[in-house]
């Protein structure tokens, strides 16, 4: 409930004894307090932030029945026909919404926002021509953009995607400001022993660098990211200062 936050507030006033802990993403542990004001816990300082274990890039897709076949193309459809292009938002607040508003601040244009309960019913209306845009991690959308099913128009990372290829990504497409992460942690309670984080770190890192896993997480365009808790911690503050200041100028809030 609450796009994960209920779950993740139950985690933080769980007892601290490394029983109850909580896989964290974008929502739960940057965006979500920022943009509702019935989320009731702070994810820098009311979490233990054990490790970080992957991230997925937000990837560009458009409707097969769009004219367009680059992200020029969709800036200048947006600057021609300013809050006509249909983006569809997988959720109010979520990362496909702050990557979208993260591209219409780059560009300095408007779109028309639809939000959407989730990534399917967002992709299978771009699918059908209903909406034109959206964003979406990697993972839910690569099957579709090698069918021919969604087109793929870049790559919100850092490099290309080893499934798309000729994917460009949002730098190379010239909107270099344009980059975004989903990403999964886990983390515990406040207080926690130092030795129990050391030990559940310590677990996730033998996990994450088991070679089936790190192919399986491969295969799906998601990239294990291991690490200590610290770095979490540093990674979860820098993520909420990040989107506060979009989606302050954004004015993007829950209603």
């Amino acid at each position: 409930g609450v796009n994960g936050s209920l779950a993740s507030e139950a985690v933080a006033r769980a007892r601290a004894d490394g029983y109850t802990l909580v896989i964290g993403g974008p929502g739960t542990h940057a965006i979500n307090q920022l943009v509702n004001s019935n989320v009731r816990y702070d994810a820098r300082r009311d979490f233990t932030h054990i490790a970080m274990l992957g991230r997925v890039p937000m990837l560009l897709l458009a409707s097969p029945r769009l004219k367009i076949a680059s992200v020029a193309d969709v800036v200048a459809l947006a600057q021609a026909s300013p809050g006509t292009v249909n983006v569809a938002l997988t959720g109010i607040g979520s990362s496909s919404h702050v990557t979208t508003e993260l591209l219409r601040q780059a560009a300095g244009v408007s779109f028309n926002n639809v939000p959407y309960k989730g990534d399917v019913p967002a992709m299978t209306d771009v699918m059908g021509g209903q909406a034109d845009l959206l964003f979406v991690p990697a993972t839910s959308a690569v099957g579709f953009a090698q069918a021919g099913k969604l087109r793929a128009l870049a790559v919100a990372g850092e490099r290309r995607l080893a499934a798309l290829p000729d994917v460009p990504t949002m730098a190379e497409a010239g909107q270099p400001q344009v980059v975004n992460y989903s990403w999964t942690s886990l983390a515990g309670p406040p207080g926690m022993p130092a030795d129990v984080v050391e030990r559940l770190n310590q677990a996730c890192q033998s996990l994450l660098a088991e070679p089936e896993v790190v192919a399986r997480l491969t295969a799906m365009s998601n990239e294990p990211t291991p690490g200590t808790p610290a770095q979490a911690a540093s990674f979860i503050a820098a993520e909420v200062a990040r989107w506060s200041e979009v989606v302050r100028k954004g004015n993007i809030q829950v209603q």
